[in-house]
Parts: C-alpha cells; structure tokens; sequence
C-alpha cells in the first residue's frame, strides 16, 4: 500500500536550506523540505539520492519519493511511501 502527502510549502525554507548546503544542521532546523524527514519514522538522518528525487531511511529501511511543484503561484511539496 502506497501513502501519499500534499501540503504548501514556504520558499524560504527552501532558499534557507540551498544557502546552508553542506552546513545544514537537520536535527537544529524547526522545518525542513520533504525528503529529508523520513515520512514514517520522522528520522532526519535519512540519505538523498539526488537523481532520483528519493530518499532512503537506514533507520527503519523506508524508501519515499518527494518533489515540488509550483501550483497557482504557490510550492506544493509531496512525498509517497510504501508502509
């Protein structure tokens, strides 16, 4: 079974987290982009696969595929998983 999530997203949080790159510190930030919050085990330890868009969790093995759109003027992140 497939589970899916939607919600609007602040592009700040996305600016802060480019300009931070190799500095961000994932356990210090209040709020993050999906894909780098496991969606299952809210580890924020996961790894990013860059080319795939996915990210897998070696906490509790779950493998999620996040993206950002623009909808109406407004950044729509999603993020799917199998549980």
């Amino acid at each position: 079974m497939m589970m899916a999530a939607s919600w609007k997203v602040n592009p700040e949080t996305l600016i802060r987290v480019a300009q931070l790159g190799d500095k961000l510190d994932r356990k210090a930030e209040a709020v993050l982009p999906a894909g780098f919050i496991c969606p299952k085990c809210g580890n924020r330890d996961i790894n990013k696969v860059a080319a795939t868009g996915r990210s897998y969790c070696y906490e509790c093995g779950t493998v999620a595929a996040s993206s950002t759109t623009e909808k109406n003027g407004e950044l729509i992140s999603t993020i799917s998983w199998v549980i």
